[in-house]
């Protein structure tokens, strides 16, 4: 129990903390910008639920309390960024996701940081990936679903399995081979 609280002490109420110690200067400011890292884990990775679990509720933290701050001027958004680091590297044995990640250089993610950060962004609420290059916003997103007057068990069964509840809706598994995928593509097509 004692490491999954420091997990959370870390990556879950170290934001907050920092969040609820410049608010109130932000606010009589009228003006403020504060960008949060998540991780793109928060779309799930074996053996790293603690992990993932707390970056999720830093995404979603900084879309909630990005309504909060929007009356006073206080925009904040959240990156994941997907950066090759050394520590990252001791904990990926595959030698064709270590060869894919290659490109994923810290500093290709600092034009996003600065955007985000920077006082003519639009942008507010928002979760955003970098890395490599690529940049993508994180969708919190509702598939169109279906409505069944009186649904039974039966039929929440037969929309759950079928297909049209998830047209158009784009699904990821685990998302280390997502992020090695996508970078991998990236890679190739700009070479």
């Amino acid at each position: 129990m004692e490491d999954i609280r420091k997990t959370y002490e870390l990556h879950y109420f170290a934001p907050v903390m920092l969040i609820k110690a410049v608010w109130p200067h932000m606010a009589k400011a009228g003006y403020g910008r504060i960008l949060n890292i998540t991780s793109s884990t928060l779309f799930g990775l074996h053996g790293w639920g603690n992990y993932s679990a707390a970056k999720g509720a830093v995404a979603t933290l900084a879309r909630s309390v990005a309504l909060e701050g929007a009356p006073v001027g206080i925009h904040i958004n959240a990156m994941a960024p997907a950066a090759t680091t050394k520590a990252m590297l001791r904990n990926i044995t595959d030698e064709t996701i270590r060869a894919q990640l290659s490109s994923a250089r810290p500093e290709l993610c600092g034009p996003l940081a600065a955007f985000l950060m920077h006082e003519t962004s639009p942008c507010n609420g928002r979760v955003f990936f970098s890395g490599s290059g690529h940049v993508a916003d994180i969708l919190f997103a509702q598939s169109q679903g279906a409505t069944v007057k009186d649904i039974t068990l039966e039929d929440v069964q037969a929309l759950i399995l079928g297909s049209a509840m998830h047209e158009n809706v784009k699904v990821y598994g685990d998302t280390l081979s997502q992020n090695a995928a996508q970078i991998a593509q990236i890679a190739q097509d700009s070479a």
